[in-house]
């Protein structure tokens, strides 16, 4: 009894040892997260730069560069983009309707795909699944691309900006991994109850996939966002439709001086645009900033969806 009791301090000094080495010291949390400031900080400069420069008039650019904070702040090349120039009012909704309709056309058949593949009983499903993903590493290229959309007749369609890229392959191997790691009791249960296959997808599948979706609409919503390869190769005579990313291209690639006698601003106009120092700054925030709104309401999904649908192959 005396050994007993005489090894529960020992013993207890022990744990408290090892839970003292296990505990991080007190400057490498301070040395943490000061690099994470720093980090945060050349991040977040660019944009900085980027909005000042959009407030500022465009000979104080021209006068003294880009700046911090400007001496004087104008609206003037957001008013311009809104309300005179309605090619990139224009962009703006044809691209904000191209994220929609491309995002809900992709996630549909996507996931339908994978809730195919992720079932074990289907045949052949490793060599369907091995024929799926070899696209991904080889493809046809440019000139078959041109000609399969040319021939089924979408060529200067809004079709043509997302049908092409409907089925993404690696999405689709992401999201059937985290189906498989479902139970499958959960679909065996409501087959009994007698739900057919499609009321499992829509019932069941789909509202426990919150966290996968989830991911999949940031990454589908920010490549249809940021489209303009298709719009360059398929839109060739309707101007309507294009997207906001291939105007802003053409924006920054424009070498030619702007005027206009507003806020004694000298402009002159590039085929609807004006593409100013001040007014680039203002359509790349304008094109930046819907996107850096959504995604905090999907983060705290988008890492768990992540991780939960790449760990089980």
């Amino acid at each position: 009894m005396v050994n007993g009791n005489a090894n529960v301090p020992a013993a207890a000094g022990r744990r408290r040892r090892r839970f003292e080495a296990n505990r991080v010291p007190a400057w490498f949390t301070v040395f943490n997260y000061g690099v994470m400031i720093l980090l945060a900080l050349l991040f977040i400069l660019p944009f900085w730069l980027m909005l000042i420069a959009s407030l500022t008039p465009e000979t104080e650019i021209a006068a003294k560069g880009f700046r911090l904070w400007a001496d004087n702040f104008t609206l003037f090349a957001y008013d311009y983009l809104f309300s005179s120039s309605n090619q990139f009012t224009n962009a703006f909704l044809v691209t904000a309707a191209l994220t929609v309709a491309g995002t809900v056309n992709s996630l549909f058949f996507t996931t339908m795909g994978a809730y195919v593949l992720s079932k074990r009983y289907l045949p052949y499903r490793v060599a369907l699944t091995v024929f799926i993903f070899i696209p991904m590493l080889f493809n046809g290229g440019l000139i078959p691309y041109f000609l399969v959309v040319k021939t089924l007749g979408m060529l200067d369609s809004f079709f043509a900006l997302f049908v092409p890229g409907t089925i993404s392959i690696w999405n689709m191997i992401i999201i059937r991994n985290f189906f498989m790691a479902m139970p499958e009791s959960l679909e065996e249960s409501a087959i009994l109850d007698g739900a057919n296959d499609f009321t499992v997808y829509f019932r069941i599948i789909l509202p426990l996939s919150k966290p996968i979706l989830a991911t999949m609409v940031v990454y589908t919503a920010v490549g249809y966002w940021n489209e303009w390869y298709n719009a360059l190769i398929f839109i060739t005579r309707n101007e309507f439709l294009t997207t906001l990313q291939l105007l802003l291209r053409k924006v920054l690639t424009n070498t030619q001086v702007t005027a206009s006698a507003r806020g004694g601003v000298k402009v002159i106009q590039s085929g609807g645009i004006m593409p100013s120092e001040t007014m680039k700054m203002a359509a790349v925030m304008v094109a930046t900033l819907p996107i850096i709104i959504v995604y905090p309401f999907l983060q705290k999904y988008f890492t768990q969806g992540l991780l939960i649908g790449s760990v089980k192959g």
